[in-house]
């Protein structure tokens, strides 16, 4: 262990996840640790808000949180508020997104809280590259993230840890239609936080239209991206899209994995046959 991990760790004992009243052992997988290997593996990632609010992180255990919610991070008084362990990756890297210490200005979240959607998907994806969980969480908006970081590199995400939404936009040849992407999916984030399996007819097949529109748009944008790279993956793109549906769970009563993926092929085959009468 290094010094600066030594340091991390003496932070985490102290303040961090006093669990079960002071009695939790560290182990070797303790969240942190593993996040500070990110980084070191990421190094191109800006670190400088995690340590910041690391130094007065303070983290509460409490059975008082919305139903479905396992943990919480504050982004005013700079507190997470957990059930569990399991989502403690994810709400570390809110923090590690949260230079400006307010409620509106954190990741790709703007002053006028737009994003969220965008944000908490960009969130879930670094968690999950920090910790595979067989439990999928945002499962439409991680698949845009995995999609968009496949065509262009992790690194396009960099100004999510500045909270910089509009240097992350202005990175694409098209960034309206990544704005346009981000409002679609607070949409839908709204909608299907709001449904359950219990809801009418209408109200599901609103949220399976909405996928699918955010469906349409993800692999446009990002065949189009492909179309302009010497070295494109246009042959591999139907293998890509079928796996990173494949490993969610998007269905909840909503729209089945297959439906899903019978659409998606389809966009692409849309696309290849509008290019090819392009070159005609």
């Amino acid at each position: 262990m290094n010094k600066k991990e030594e340091t991390v760790v003496n932070l985490y004992i102290n303040s961090l996840f006093d669990l079960y009243k002071g009695n939790y052992s560290l182990k070797k997988s303790a969240p942190f640790i593993k996040i500070v290997k990110f980084f070191d593996i990421y190094d191109w990632i800006n670190t400088t808000a995690y340590y910041r609010n690391l130094n007065d992180l303070k983290c509460q255990y409490t059975f008082f949180l919305p139903e479905g919610e396992e943990a919480f991070y504050d982004t005013i008084d700079n507190v997470i508020k957990y059930k569990n362990t399991t989502s403690i990756i994810h709400e570390l890297f809110h923090m590690a997104s949260n230079p400006y210490r307010c409620k509106a200005k954190s990741g790709f979240v703007t002053s006028s809280e737009e994003n969220v959607a965008l944000d908490e998907g960009v969130t879930e994806y670094f968690a999950t590259l920090v910790e595979p969980s067989e439990k999928k969480y945002y499962p439409i908006e991680t698949l845009v993230v995995e999609l968009l970081a496949y065509s262009y590199d992790l690194y396009i995400f960099k100004d999510y840890f500045t909270a910089d939404y509009q240097s992350f936009l202005n990175q694409f040849p098209n960034p309206e239609a990544i704005n346009r992407l981000s409002k679609k999916l607070d949409i839908h984030y709204m909608e299907y936080d709001n449904t359950s399996s219990k809801s009418s007819p209408l109200q599901q097949k609103k949220i399976e239209l909405l996928q699918k529109d955010i469906i349409k748009d993800i692999l446009t944008i990002i065949y189009e991206n492909e179309l302009n790279k010497k070295n494109n993956n246009l042959d591999e793109l139907s293998f890509i899209v079928e796996d990173a549906i494949k490993s969610r769970k998007i269905e909840n009563g909503y729209i089945a994995q297959y439906d899903l993926l019978n659409y998606a092929n389809n966009i692409i085959k849309s696309l290849q046959e509008k290019e090819k009468k392009k070159r005609r």
